[in-house]
C-alpha cells in the first residue's frame, strides 16, 4: 500500500485505494492534531481521534476517551490501543489545568504510553519541541525533555517529531502572534534576539501523517522539521504581516521591553491564564530555535510552504468541538507555543 517516490519520501496514494491502517491521534481536536487528521483523511485513512472528552459530550464511533494525566501506567493503554496500528501524540499543555501538571501529560503519560505501544508492537509517532534539551529549564520545557527520554527508553518503533513555532491563523498561539503582527505597535522583549524557524500548520500535519503511514519497522528515530529559514521574532511578525496587505506595511515603531519586566508579565500572564506568552517562551525566546538539519523536504519530497503564504483555517476536515484543550494549539505552545 505504500511507496517511494526518487526523493526517498513517502509516497501517499490517492483515489480509490486505501490504506488499511488505523491510526489514532491523540489530541486530534487540538491545532497541530487537526491537521494531522486532514492529512490523513485527504488518503483514506481510518482516523480515531483521542479525546480527553468534553461535559455532555457524548463519545462519537471514531473517537476514544483518554485523559493522559490519569494514564501514568502501560496497562491504562491497553484499551485504546486496542486494534490501532499507529499512534500520533500531538497532546501538550501549555499550563498546569485542573489537576494536570506538566510532568504527568508530558512525561509519565507518555512514557507509559511509549512502553504500551512498545508492548503492543504499535509505532509511536509524539510531537516534541525544538530547544528543550539545552539551556531552558522551566517546569514545561524539562517535562517535555523527560518524555522524550521516556520514549528512547522504551524502545518502541516510531519517531520523536521536533518543531517551532507552527504557524497558521487558526491556532490559538500561532493566531496571537498573526493578530501581534498587525499591531501599530509592537512590544517585543528586548532578549527576543535569537532565530525560530517556523513550520507552516499544513506541513506539519502532512509530514506526521507520511511518518505514521510508512514502514513499520523502522526503529525510533528523531526528526526535526521546519520551514526551511531562520528569523528573530521581529522577521517573522514582519513576514506575518506583508502577508496580510495592510496599508501600513510596518508598526509605527518597537518597543523593546526590559528583560525583567518582560519575564515578570509572563509570571502574571501564567498566573492569570491570559495570552499564549509564558514563561517558557520567555526562556525559549532567548536561544536559538532552529533544527540542525531539516529534514521536512525529505518527509515531504517537496520543498516546505514559504512562511505567510496565508493558509486557509483548517475546518473542513473533522467536525470540531469547540473550546477543546487536547492539544498544544501551536508549538509556540509545543516549543514556543500549544499541543
Amino acid at each position: 500500500m505504500r511507496s517511494q517516490d526518487n526523493n526517498g519520501a513517502v509516497a501517499l496514494k490517492h483515489g480509490s485505494e486505501r490504506f488499511d491502517r488505523i491510526v489514532l491521534v491523540l489530541g486530534g481536536y487540538g491545532f497541530v492534531g487537526r491537521y494531522t487528521v486532514k492529512a490523513l483523511q485527504l488518503q483514506g485513512v481510518h482516523v480515531l481521534i483521542g479525546t480527553r472528552g468534553l461535559d455532555g459530550h457524548t463519545a462519537k464511533p471514531m473517537e476514544r476517551t483518554i485523559c493522559l494525566h490519569q494514564a501514568l501506567t502501560a496497562d491504562n493503554w491497553n484499551q485504546t490501543l486496542e486494534g490501532v496500528d499507529v499512534v500520533i501524540n500531538t497532546v501538550g499543555i501549555l499550563r498546569k489545568r485542573r489537576g494536570e501538571s506538566f510532568d504527568a501529560v508530558h512525561h509519565l503519560a507518555v512514557g507509559a504510553l511509549a512502553r504500551a505501544c512498545k508492548a503492543h508492537d504499535v509505532p509511536l509517532i509524539h510531537v516534541s519541541a525544538l530547544g528543550i534539551d539545552g539551556k531552558v529549564k522551566n517546569a514545561n520545557t524539562v517535562s517535555k525533555f523527560l518524555g522524550e527520554k521516556a520514549i528512547i527508553d522504551s524502545r518502541c518503533a516510531g519517531a520523536i517529531v521536533r518543531t517551532s513555532v507552527v504557524d497558521a491563523p487558526d491556532g490559538y498561539g500561532s493566531g496571537w502572534l498573526h493578530r501581534v503582527a498587525n499591531w501599530p505597535v509592537w512590544l517585543l522583549p528586548a532578549g527576543a534576539t535569537s532565530l525560530l524557524s517556523p513550520i507552516d500548520a499544513r506541513d506539519a500535519g502532512e509530514a506526521l501523517a507520511r511518518l505514521a503511514l510508512r514502514e513499520s519497522d523502522k526503529p525510533l528515530e528523531r526528526v526535526e522539521i521546519s520551514c526551511g529559514e531562520n528569523f528573530t521574532l521581529h522577521t517573522y511578525l514582519a513576514k506575518l504581516r506583508h502577508s496580510e496587505q495592510l496599508r501600513l506595511s510596518k508598526p509605527l515603531f518597537t518597543i523593546r521591553v526590559p528583560q525583567t519586566i518582560a519575564r515578570l508579565s509572563a509570571y502574571i500572564f501564567d498566573l492569570l491564564h491570559i495570552t499564549p506568552y509564558s514563561i517558557g517562551h520567555h526562556e525559549l525566546l532567548e536561544y536559538d530555535n532552529i533544527p540542525a538539519y531539516n529534514q521536512l523536504p525529505t518527509i515531504l519530497g517537496r520543498m516546505p510552504t514559504p512562511i505567510g503564504a496565508r493558509p486557509k483555517p483548517n475546518t473542513d476536515c473533522i467536525e470540531l468541538v469547540k473550546n477543546s484543550e487536547d492539544s498544544d494549539d501551536s508549538v509556540f505552545e509545543t516549543s514556543l507555543a500549544d499541543g
